[in-house]
């Protein structure tokens, strides 16, 4: 493919000599212009969805905290209301406030791994699965499979979040 030689001036839609889009006016334009770009990396994503797993293993506010834009909307189903805000997810994971005592997990009857499969700028998608116990160090007895669509800000840190999950059929 030959590109013209002010291509790289041109950059993306909506600056493309010739295209013109309807409601891209003069406003958006400078908005798109003045907007950080964010990119994410598949490292930092990786590190970032081991940072998830220790925290809810320890369920420590700070770590929580840690991993979400102050401005998070958090989904623990893809058609749930959002949870808004760093704090109220933070209460979210630990069952305080506005969230159901007892959706904490018991100590030590969890686990979960999770891995990227694709990062296009601020955006991931992960999957990966958890599994449950009865007792703290039992035999895993529900595995769930699940996929994350993540967007992150310029720090590194989640400000959206959606959960998919499926319960694995094991033949039982």
């Amino acid at each position: 493919m030959t590109l013209p030689p002010n291509a790289l001036f041109m950059g993306p839609w909506p600056y493309q000599r010739g295209v013109r889009r309807r409601g891209v006016g003069r406003a958006s334009v400078e908005a798109f212009r003045n907007d950080a770009v964010v990119s994410i990396d598949r490292a930092t994503v990786d590190r970032w969805l081991d940072d998830y797993v220790a925290a809810w293993k320890s369920y420590d506010p700070a770590a929580i905290g840690a991993l979400f834009a102050a401005d998070v909307e958090y989904r623990y189903h893809p058609a749930d209301e959002p949870i808004r805000g760093r704090d109220d997810v933070v209460a979210s994971w630990r069952g305080e406030g506005d969230f159901p005592a007892g959706s904490r997990d018991a100590p030590g009857t969890y686990d979960a791994g999770y891995r990227v499969v694709a990062v296009d700028g601020e955006v991931a998608v992960a999957v990966g699965s958890s599994t449950y116990a009865e007792h703290p160090g039992g035999s895993p007895v529900e595995t769930y499979d699940n996929c994350f669509v993540l967007r992150f800000d310029a720090d590194g840190r989640c400000r959206e979040f959606t959960e998919w999950y499926v319960k694995r059929d094991d033949g039982a």
